[in-house]
């Protein structure tokens, strides 16, 4: 159980730990282990896995708090066990694509990702779920201080009517007003400064490979 997470407000120097990551816990709408996880999922940043057939009751929800304090009250709850497993994954950035090539989109522009995002069972039989993931783009912007969180806040909405705006409109439609969405200076900017902020933490020797690769992928490309 995941629910992806774009960007939200100004992406900090350095990440969070994952650990540290606080649930703050309601009530599930089905009183088990598999519903409590799943709202989990949209509130931290973390992947759970669990075996379909294991779905106990758990009679009460645990405490609000980090991850992993709030995890482990509730595993007991539901009589189990788990483990706690860090998984190193090699970059997937745009800019190490062929030129062009972007990640796969549909008809809205919206990422096609793959995975069971919230709606249970493990990863790769479900689709996506944009209830799931607007419900963790809120909860993670509830977290930001203040200062951060109307702007923040500002762009959640907008863009979630602009999305809303494009479901009833042909395919053709959809990919035209995206694509005048994407050539906004507005968006530009906000992804440049996203770029940007993803360039500070790398080392030296990271933004000098990515520069000299953007490099030969234009001369190859005249």
């Amino acid at each position: 159980m995941f629910v992806p997470l774009p960007p939200i407000g100004n992406d900090p120097e350095s990440l969070m730990d994952p650990r540290k990551d606080p649930w703050v816990v309601k009530p599930a709408a089905e009183g088990t282990l598999q519903a409590y996880l799943q709202e989990a999922a949209k509130n931290v940043s973390a992947t759970f896995y669990v075996p379909d057939g294991f779905n106990p009751p758990v009679k009460s929800p645990p405490r609000s708090g980090a991850i992993s304090s709030a995890l482990p009250r509730l595993v007991s709850a539901a009589k189990g066990k788990y483990e706690e497993v860090f998984l190193l994954q090699g970059s997937n950035r745009t800019a190490e694509r062929p030129e062009g090539e972007r990640r796969d989109r549909g008809d809205d522009g919206e990422p096609r990702f793959v995975g069971n995002f919230g709606s249970g069972g493990p990863r790769g039989r479900g689709g996506f779920n944009r209830e799931a993931m607007d419900e963790r783009i809120q909860n993670e912007i509830n977290k930001l201080p203040p200062a951060e969180r109307v702007a923040a806040q500002q762009e959640r909405d907008e863009r979630k009517k602009f999305f809303d705006s494009l479901k009833d409109l042909p395919a053709d439609q959809r990919a035209a007003a995206f694509q005048q969405m994407m050539n906004d200076p507005n968006v530009q900017a906000r992804m440049d400064d996203a770029s940007n902020s993803q360039d500070s933490r790398r080392s030296p020797q990271a933004r000098i490979s990515k520069a000299g690769s953007y490099l030969a992928r234009k001369a190859s490309a005249q």
